[in-house]
């Protein structure tokens, strides 16, 4: 158990110097990137809110303008078209995002400008004329001025009245500011813009890019509607890069300020931040692999040493156990066969001495003589504890103390090996030697001679003895002592059955289970077995 523990140990441990590591690694590169994306979303709405005050100055400087050119034009209700152009010249001087200053009546004749004198044109089909004609508000476009013929944003109002009585415009120079929109825009794949409320973009940091519309369902216009500040991501309108854009109202005019910065140049920079750290780890965990491993070698190497000697140890020790056990044995069974075999001696000297027991000794003798040739057998035998049964009724039926030479008694055997165990053989033996004696006793009685066969069958789970004589079976056997009780005595210990067929003679069947059962419980026991009267077979 220790062992198992220590394994899963070691095991766990070579697993967790590569997990550990990797988890790490992108619990880190995860929380980097979470880091990298929310920087960049707070610069982003930084560079937009810049964006927006930055634009939001130029607007507010222009709408002074307008409003002090509204307030002269009140002042000067009938102030010549040369005079209005030099006080809006004066106006214009020096201003770094002004392109010209315009004054044009209700019908979009234009009165009067900073840039040029005199101007002799209508425009009135301009949007933001046609804008300002019915409301009064404040509007951004972006146009080509005349006749400069220059690309320009324009910011126009209306002059200040009850009625509408003509528009006044601040133009700035479109380079200039996408000029100062580069610089916002600095990093590559990033990008800013001019995004009014009703989809147009009007100024990008591209110098020289056209005006387009977005459609009104896009993220940005979604936050215009809903907000004047927001954030969105995705591809941009005009060249298709994929961006983290930022929006943010300019003031409280219809315009907005957006800006956006590449996905890839956030990308980019987290590999940068994240690759030392990720090969630090991926080292970490490969080192601390091959540590373990090593680790977990040489101990398992040291463990299967100390089995191997453990084991080798312990084959030594059985197989000392086992020779000094099959000495054992084997001395054992010879000593009881010698013991056996003294007894027999010491009963035929007896009989000789007292003849009026000399029956009874006899088959005494020849029972103690069984049970020493089955010692004899297994002290013999190369199987521990068993023995061939066949072998012993082959000598059982060459005995002529069994079958005398003098009775003209023929006896032929079919005998089958069969292994059995020495709590089995045992009784077996006299079991058989039981049939042949009772046989030779009492089948030939009257006649000069006979015939005796004994067979073994291996029947798998059981053997099968049968023995048969072709003489007058034991009708006439009257109070002779047949040996059948202590047949069925020692049948009851081996639960096994006999039957008899009598047809020209008489066959015995004995069946003996293989399997060693302990004794059933209504079986005598060997020694009143032995002791008690036999009776013939009905």
């Amino acid at each position: 158990m220790p062992t198992e523990r220590g394994d899963r140990i070691l095991r766990w441990l070579r697993i967790g110097t590569l997990i550990l590591p990797t988890v790490i690694a992108l619990v880190w590169s995860y929380q980097l990137w979470q880091s990298h994306l929310s920087a960049t979303i707070a610069t982003n709405r930084q560079t937009a809110e810049l964006l927006s005050q930055h634009f939001l100055r130029v607007i507010q400087t222009k709408r002074l303008l307008l409003d002090q050119i509204d307030r002269i034009l009140d002042e000067h209700p009938d102030m010549e078209a040369e005079a209005l152009h030099r006080r809006l010249a004066q106006l214009d001087a020096g201003l770094k995002f002004t392109t010209s200053l315009g004054v044009m009546d209700a019908q979009g004749n234009m009165i009067a400008g900073s840039r040029t004198y005199p101007l002799q044109a209508n425009l009135s089909h301009r949007s933001y004329f046609q804008t300002l004609l019915q409301a009064d508000t404040i509007v951004l476009d972006r146009v080509m001025l005349w006749p400069a013929n220059r690309d320009a944003l324009v910011l126009a109002k209306r002059r200040s009245g009850e009625d509408f009585q003509g528009v006044l415009t601040a133009a700035s120079d479109t380079e200039r500011l996408a000029l100062f929109m580069q610089e916002i825009a600095a990093q590559p794949g990033s990008s800013a813009a001019l995004l009014r409320t009703d989809g147009k973009v009007l100024l990008r940091h591209i110098i020289d890019e056209p005006p387009y519309s977005v459609p009104r369902n896009a993220p940005p216009m979604q936050i215009i509607a809903q907000s004047d500040a927001g954030v969105y991501d995705g591809p941009g309108y005009s060249d298709g890069v994929s961006r983290y854009y930022a929006v943010r109202r300019i003031g409280d005019l219809p315009l907005f300020a957006v800006t956006g910065v590449s996905k890839a140049s956030v990308r980019d920079a987290w590999i940068l931040d994240v690759i030392p750290i990720t090969l630090f780890f991926l080292v970490t965990a490969i080192l601390g692999f091959f540590a373990s491993t090593q680790a977990s070698q040489l101990l398992q190497a040291e463990r299967a040493l100390r089995r191997t000697a453990i084991a080798q140890q312990q084959l030594d020790e059985a197989n000392r156990l086992a020779r000094f056990r099959e000495t054992l044995f084997k001395e054992l069974n010879h000593r009881v066969r010698n013991n056996l075999m003294m007894v027999q001696g010491l009963m035929r000297l007896r009989g000789r001495e007292a003849p009026e027991a000399k029956t009874v000794l006899e088959e005494i003798e020849q029972r103690v003589w069984a049970i020493s040739e089955v010692h004899n057998i297994l002290y013999n035998s190369q199987e521990y504890g068993a023995v061939d049964f066949g072998a012993f009724i082959r000598t059982l039926c060459n005995n002529p103390a069994i079958v005398p030479p003098e009775a003209a008694i023929s006896l032929d055997y079919d005998i089958e090996p069969v292994p059995m165990g020495i709590s089995i053989a045992m009784p077996a033996a006299l079991i058989v030697l039981e049939l042949l004696s009772n046989t030779m006793k009492h089948a030939f009685v009257g006649r000069e001679g006979g015939r005796i066969s004994v067979s073994l069958k291996h029947l798998g789970h059981a053997a099968e003895i049968r023995v048969r004589d072709d003489g007058i079976g034991y009708e006439g056997a009257g109070s002779r002592r047949s040996g059948l009780q202590l047949i069925n005595g020692l049948l009851g210990q081996l639960r096994g059955t006999i039957t008899f067929h009598k047809q020209n003679g008489t066959t015995a069947i004995v069946t003996i289970p293989l399997d060693e059962t302990p004794p059933a419980e209504d079986a005598q026991p060997a020694e009143e077995t032995a002791a008690a009267s036999e009776t013939p077979p009905p």
